[in-house]
C-alpha cells in the first residue's frame, strides 16, 4: 500500500486545533500581564513586612549594622534561606540591594502568572492559551485575603514573593498526580518560608488523600493527625505570661472569634464560588476542577476548625495560634481566580463574548489600584530603585542613614508606623540604624517569638506617647536605654537641636 492510500481509522480522535498563540506571543503576554500586575499593585520596598526583610538582608550584607537591636532584625527571618540568598545575590551580581529586591518582586509576579496558567490548564481542557486566568490573577494580585493579615501578593519583596508561585505550581502538579514535581516545589518553598510551606502543604495532603482508593478514610486520618499534633503542642508548650497574651492580642486575625462578619464572608466566599463553578462546569466529579474544589473546601474547614479549637483568646497556650493555621486560606484564595477565569474562558466562543469578562477584570483592577493607593496615599505608587524617597518620613529616615554614625540608637514613637502620612514605612530598612521595638511590626515578631516579649514591653513602654511628651520626659525615658537621637513629627514642639526638618518630620539630637 502506498503512503497516499493510508487513511486515519474512523475511531481515532481528531487532534486538537493548534493554539492561536505562538510561544513568543504567549511570553510577551505573560510579561505584559506581569507589568500590569506590578503597576496596579504598586511597589513599596520598605513598607510593612518589606521593611523587616529589607533590614534583615542589609544586616546580612553588613554585620556592623544594627548593633543595639540585631535580635529584632534577624529573629523573624533566621529560619529560612530567603535572606541569605538575597544577600548572596547582591554580592554576586554587584547590584544595589534595592535593585535585587525589585528583581525578586518582578520575578515573583512572572512566576505567579505562569503558575496561574498551569493551574487553569489543569482544571479545564482549554483549546487555547489560558489568557483570561492570567489576566484575572494579574488584576487581583493586591487584594487582601480574609483571616490571614496577608495580601494575595505583597507590594514589596518578601519570601512570599517566591513561595506563593512555588506552592501554586505544587497545587497544579498535585492535580495532575505529578508527585515528584509537587515535592520539589514544596521543598523549595519550605527553604524560603517554612511557615507558609507548612500550611501550603495542607491542600496538597488533602489532594493526595483524595487520590487514594479510600479517600474518606485518609481524609479522616489526616484531620485526626493534625488535631492530635495541635493538642500535643498545646499541652506541652510552656505557660503563657500576661505579656505574651498582650502581644498576641495585637494580632486579631489569629483568633476567628474576633472576626467581623465581612472577614467570615471573605473566608467562605472562595469555597462557595468554587462549588458554584464546579456545579456549572458540566465536568465529571472525578475532574481536576472538582478535586480542587474538594481540596479547597476541606482545607478551609480544617484550618478554621483548628483555629476555633486551639487559637482562642482564652486558650491556656497560644502555640497553635502562633503557627497561624489560617494561612492555608491564602493558597485557596489565589487558586480561585485562575479556576474561575478558566471556567469563563471555556465558555467563550468568540472574541466579542470576551468583552464582559475583560470589563470585570478592568473593574477588579481598578479596585485593586484604588485600595493600594488608599494604603499608601503619601508615597509614590511606584518606588523605583535608585530614586529618592517621595514620602517625607522616608526622607527623614534617609537623612539618618546618610548623616548619623552607625552606633547611633534612634527612637521614634512606638506607633510611628501608624502616624498620619507615614504610610507604614519601616525605619530600620530605610535608615539602617537601630531603634527600640515598636508597637506594630515588632509586636508581630514578639507575638511569634515570645522570648522577645520582655524586650518588646520595655521598648514600647519607653516610646509610647513619645511624640507628645516633654523634652524632660523624653530624656528620662530614653537616655537610660542609650538613645542618642529621636525622630518627631515636625509639628511637635521641642527645644532639642534638630539638624534636619521637613514638612512631616524632624530629626533631633537627644542630650
Amino acid at each position: 500500500m502506498s503512503p497516499s492510500q493510508i487513511r486515519p481509522l474512523p475511531h481515532q480522535p481528531k487532534p486538537h486545533a493548534p493554539s492561536r498563540w505562538s510561544s513568543h506571543a504567549w511570553l510577551a503576554f505573560i510579561l505584559a500581564a506581569s507589568a500590569l500586575a506590578l503597576l496596579l499593585l504598586g511597589y513599596h520596598p520598605d513598607a510593612e513586612d518589606g521593611g523587616i526583610y529589607g533590614a534583615a538582608i542589609a544586616a546580612r550584607i553588613d554585620p556592623a549594622l544594627f548593633p543595639h537591636d540585631r535580635v529584632w532584625v534577624t529573629a523573624h527571618t533566621r529560619f529560612a534561606l530567603f535572606v541569605p540568598t538575597a544577600a548572596a545575590a547582591v554580592r554576586i551580581l554587584h547590584l544595589p540591594l534595592s535593585a535585587v529586591l525589585f528583581g525578586i518582586q518582578a520575578l515573583g509576579l512572572v512566576a505567579l502568572l505562569c503558575a496561574a496558567a498551569h493551574l487553569a490548564k489543569s482544571c479545564f481542557p482549554l483549546q487555547t492559551r489560558p489568557w483570561l486566568p492570567v489576566l484575572a490573577v494579574a488584576v487581583a494580585a493586591g487584594l487582601p485575603v480574609a483571616g490571614t493579615g496577608l495580601y494575595a501578593v505583597d507590594p514589596y519583596s518578601t519570601a512570599r514573593s517566591l513561595t506563593t508561585p512555588l506552592l501554586l505550581f505544587a497545587l497544579s502538579f498535585a492535580l495532575r498526580h505529578r508527585w515528584p514535581a509537587v515535592i520539589l516545589c514544596w521543598a523549595a518553598a519550605a527553604t524560603l518560608h517554612p511557615l507558609m510551606a507548612i500550611w501550603g502543604a495542607l491542600p496538597l495532603l488533602v489532594l493526595a488523600s483524595l487520590a487514594t482508593s479510600k479517600p474518606r478514610r485518609w481524609i479522616i486520618a489526616l484531620a485526626l493527625a493534625i488535631f492530635l499534633i495541635a493538642a500535643l503542642l498545646v499541652t506541652t508548650a510552656p505557660a503563657e505570661t500576661a505579656g505574651t497574651y498582650a502581644v498576641a492580642h495585637t494580632r486579631a486575625y489569629w483568633f476567628p472569634a474576633q472576626w467581623r462578619w465581612f472577614e467570615w464572608a471573605g473566608a467562605v466566599a472562595p469555597c462557595a464560588l468554587l462549588l458554584l463553578i464546579a456545579r456549572l462546569s458540566g465536568l465529571p466529579r472525578t475532574s481536576n476542577l472538582h478535586r480542587l474544589t474538594a481540596a479547597a473546601c476541606l482545607t478551609s474547614a480544617l484550618a478554621v476548625l483548628l483555629a476555633l479549637t486551639f487559637a482562642r483568646e482564652s486558650s491556656t497556650s497560644l502555640a497553635v495560634a502562633r503557627l497561624q493555621p489560617l494561612r492555608s486560606l491564602h493558597l485557596v484564595f489565589i487558586a480561585l481566580f485562575p479556576a474561575a477565569a478558566a471556567f469563563l474562558q471555556s465558555r467563550l466562543k468568540s472574541l466579542p463574548q470576551a468583552a464582559l469578562p475583560i470589563l470585570a477584570c478592568a473593574a477588579l483592577g481598578a479596585s485593586t489600584f484604588a485600595m493600594q493607593r488608599s494604603l499608601y496615599p503619601h508615597t509614590a505608587h511606584m518606588e523605583w530603585p535608585g530614586l529618592p524617597p517621595s514620602n517625607p518620613w522616608q526622607a527623614a529616615f534617609a537623612w539618618c542613614r546618610d548623616h548619623l554614625p552607625t552606633p547611633a540608637l534612634v527612637a521614634l514613637d512606638s506607633n510611628y508606623i501608624n502616624y498620619p502620612g507615614e504610610d507604614s514605612h519601616g525605619f530600620r530598612a530605610v535608615a539602617l540604624h537601630s531603634t527600640p521595638p515598636d508597637n506594630v511590626k515588632d509586636a508581630g515578631i514578639a507575638a511569634v517569638l515570645p522570648g522577645l516579649t520582655p524586650s518588646w514591653q520595655a521598648g514600647v513602654a519607653a516610646t509610647t506617647g513619645l511624640n507628645t511628651a516633654s523634652d524632660t520626659e523624653r530624656r528620662q525615658r530614653l537616655l537610660p536605654l542609650g538613645v542618642t537621637w529621636i525622630v518627631l513629627p515636625a509639628a511637635m514642639p521641642t527645644a532639642l537641636t534638630c539638624p534636619y526638618r521637613n514638612a512631616a518630620a524632624q530629626v533631633c539630637e537627644l542630650r
